[in-house]
């Protein structure tokens, strides 16, 4: 009967052992074990990517501790064969593979496959790394600083992992969410036209719903008013040049962020007429929205 593994500190033979959850052996010497093992019985794992002859389960475990990305190894008492993985998460078992030996995973943190959502990922998992390159469907861009994934030896990502988010919306209404955080260089642009002779209003939204940007439209009056303060006060404006917005006639209106002290500016058909600062920080906008009388051709909220 295989002795339980653990923690021996011999001085005189300088022999230094660890616990091996799941795995039992004969002690060898001078054998460390760092990793955390546990067994999962009535699981497969991929084709394993590379073969090695072992003496034992311990000496096993030694061998995918030399990879930083090994995550399980099977061990063939009889052939003494040792099989390492390279494989993230646990998968379902193969009808008819189930006499294969017990795997031994990793418990160790370690990187998974992420899910992006509306979009692909094409994975290559090796030994060494894991490393992925990010594709999103049409109209959906990807969250986060770069579309390469690399998981670090120490089991995180090099840059956080984001998600293939809408960003442009053809022929709709209603709210959008931003794709990612707004920063200088960000813009928003909506086509659409009026159809009645009444109003309309857009904006954007901070995580508690509040208005961070707002513009009111009055059609009757020839009026905008934009408000970019938290106590709701603003400017109404009468743009001469003339009055932009016409029952049935298309525009386009374009909010962009300036610089990062939080100018946004508001145009019109590229027209530029407002420049206003909001005392509001540019990181917690997180909503776009747009209702009343209005038909819109498209809205893109990252239109650079």
């Amino acid at each position: 009967m295989g002795k339980v593994l653990c923690v021996v500190l011999m001085v005189t033979a300088l022999l230094s052992l660890k616990c091996l959850p799941g795995v039992s052996g004969e002690v060898e010497e001078g054998l460390k074990v760092s990793a955390r093992w546990t067994v999962r019985h009535g699981m497969t794992a991929s084709d394993a990517q590379l073969f090695s002859h072992a003496r034992s389960k311990v000496e096993c475990a030694l061998h995918c501790q030399r990879f930083s990305h090994c995550a399980a190894f099977t061990f063939d008492l009889g052939t003494h064969t040792c099989s390492l993985y390279a494989v993230q998460k646990p998968q379902t078992t193969i009808p008819g593979q189930q006499t294969l030996p017990a795997i031994f995973w990793n418990s160790n943190p370690s990187c998974e496959e992420a899910d992006i959502g509306n979009g692909t990922t094409s994975w290559n998992s090796t030994l060494t790394s894991l490393q992925g390159d990010v594709t999103c469907n049409p109209d959906f861009m990807y969250t986060s600083v770069d579309t390469h994934l690399r998981c670090l030896d120490d089991g995180t990502w090099e840059n956080p992992i984001g998600q293939c988010m809408q960003y442009y919306w053809k022929n709709t209404k209603g709210e959008f969410l931003i794709p990612r955080a707004v920063f200088p260089g960000w813009a928003m642009c909506v086509s659409g036209k009026p159809t009645a002779n009444n109003k309309f209003r857009g904006g954007t939204l901070n995580t508690t719903g509040n208005s961070v940007l707002y513009a009111g439209i009055t059609m009757s009056t020839q009026k905008i008013r934009v408000t970019m303060d938290k106590d709701g006060t603003g400017a109404v404006f009468a743009n001469a040049h003339p009055f932009p917005f016409q029952l049935g006639q298309f525009f386009n209106l374009t909010f962009a962020l300036v610089d990062a002290d939080h100018t946004y500016s508001m145009a019109i058909n590229g027209l530029e007429f407002l420049q206003r600062r909001s005392v509001q920080a540019i990181s917690e906008v997180v909503e776009t929205y747009f209702n009343g009388d209005l038909e819109m051709d498209y809205v893109n909220v990252w239109c650079l």
